[in-house]
């Protein structure tokens, strides 16, 4: 996605505003997905392409301690067979 979004804003001239960038980004003649995304952008002036990009991508998660990663809660991975068997799934 990344790529995609860079090759669709690479005309714009900074300072823009968001109508600039998606203006820019459907005469790039780019995606639909990558002007959605564009287009559900903060409206305000974005001062360099990195702006654009930070508002545009979701943001990515960084591990948490423990080195699970995602900081979802850990989940069992214990099924029970009935009668006090178990096996580990």
């Amino acid at each position: 996605m990344r790529d995609r979004l860079i090759a669709a804003i690479v005309g714009v001239e900074f300072p823009a505003e968001r109508w600039q960038v998606v203006a820019c980004a459907a005469a790039e003649r780019a995606d639909v997905i990558t002007c959605s995304r564009l287009a559900r952008i903060p409206c305000r002036t974005y001062a360099d392409m990195a702006e654009v990009l930070e508002a545009a991508l979701p943001p990515t998660r960084s591990p948490t301690p423990g080195g699970r990663g995602t900081g979802a809660p850990a989940t069992s991975s214990r099924v029970i067979l009935g009668r006090g068997r178990s096996s580990i799934a």
